[in-house]
């Protein structure tokens, strides 16, 4: 399959210490029909950008009280960051040699952002007894924090109306997904959750 990717930045928000740059990306087939949409907020450290302008990202903050519907806990392979760099084609040294993510301040290799949020995914469509990633409509997530290989990474699930919500801890506990939502093209799927593993 043959696609075209296209991003544009499309806004420019000044933070308290530092500056955001929203980047949006369209990846089209071949027949123009939309296959991805894409938000991506990067964080300039003490760069001051002046007024806020533009498109912000669709808003996916989670608010929620009580306790998760469900909890699903995956162990990350020690060489996860590999298999994945080679399935992705994302072999930034941070992800593949300890000594590098040393020299940037990591203490260690640090699993590849989406991989974490691919974990999540697939923990959140397994709460929801959806065996098939292509009934994913939307998933949006905030990094927070790097998980490291060879950790266990628990995703706690809550259902929304006509969603779910996420968020994937560390073994400490430590959020490393804040604000997970994640929605499914056919509403119908959308059952209660029934899971022993909370």
């Amino acid at each position: 399959m043959a696609l075209v990717s296209r991003a544009t930045p499309v806004a420019i928000l000044p933070r308290p210490n530092g500056t955001s740059l929203v980047i949006k990306t369209e990846t089209r087939g071949e027949d123009g029909e939309l296959v991805n949409e894409q938000y991506v907020t990067e964080f300039f450290r003490g760069v001051q950008a002046g007024e806020g302008v533009g498109e912000r990202a669709p808003d996916h903050r989670l608010q929620v009280d009580g306790d998760p519907t469900a909890a699903i806990t995956y162990r990350v392979a020690e060489d996860q960051t590999v298999r994945y760099a080679a399935a992705s084609g994302d072999d930034f040294a941070i992800h593949l040699d300890d000594e590098f993510a040393r020299q940037v301040g990591l203490p260690g290799r640090i699993v590849h952002g989406l991989c974490t949020m691919a974990f999540a995914g697939r923990a959140v469509l397994e709460a929801a007894g959806v065996d098939d990633p292509r009934a994913v409509r939307r998933i949006a997530v905030r990094f927070s924090a790097p998980l490291f290989p060879g950790e266990s990474v628990t995703t706690r699930v809550w259902q929304l109306d006509g969603a779910f919500g996420f968020e994937a801890v560390n073994e400490q506990g430590t959020p490393v997904l804040k604000d997970g939502r994640l929605e499914l093209r056919d509403e119908r799927v959308l059952r209660p959750l029934c899971f022993d593993g909370v």
